[in-house]
């Protein structure tokens, strides 16, 4: 194997760029309805670490596929983040209101899972965006 073909191997795969890139998205939502004005460190680090880590797998596993499949999956992912972050937003309003303590420990813990999911969806569809755009085969209406 030749030496320089291992350090581009070993770079594709080293998630700092990659965790700069989720970084962003993730600064972007915060302070939003989708996501609690409280979210505690430990759930953001692991929206960080979930976004990362799949972004990685879904680049390597499926850097072959065709551009139409990484168009789809980029729709079907985008779709995915705006029904959760609808969902998020509804949340956001029903607490909003004056709740009862037995409905806020039920509504907040399932809000902080989906808007660790909107993080983890809206970086999965830049992802496959990105990788479609690359593909060689898209238009960029430029």
């Amino acid at each position: 194997m030749n030496f320089g073909k291992f350090i581009g191997a070993v770079a594709n795969v080293t998630p700092n760029l990659l965790f700069a890139f989720v970084t962003g998205w993730f600064n972007l939502f915060t302070n939003t309805s989708i996501m609690r004005a409280d979210w505690g460190l430990r759930s953001e680090r692991t929206g960080l670490a979930l976004a990362t880590a799949l972004a990685i797998v879904f680049s390597l596993i499926f850097r072959k596929w065709p551009a139409d499949n990484h168009k789809i999956w980029a729709l079907r992912m985008l779709t995915i983040f705006a029904v959760l972050a609808v969902f998020s937003y509804g949340c956001s309003l029903f607490l909003d209101y004056p709740r009862t303590r037995q409905v806020q420990q039920l509504v907040i813990p399932v809000w902080d899972i989906a808007s660790t999911a909107c993080l983890v969806t809206i970086t999965l569809s830049v992802l496959f965006g990105t990788m479609y755009a690359f593909a060689g085969e898209s238009d960029p209406g430029i």
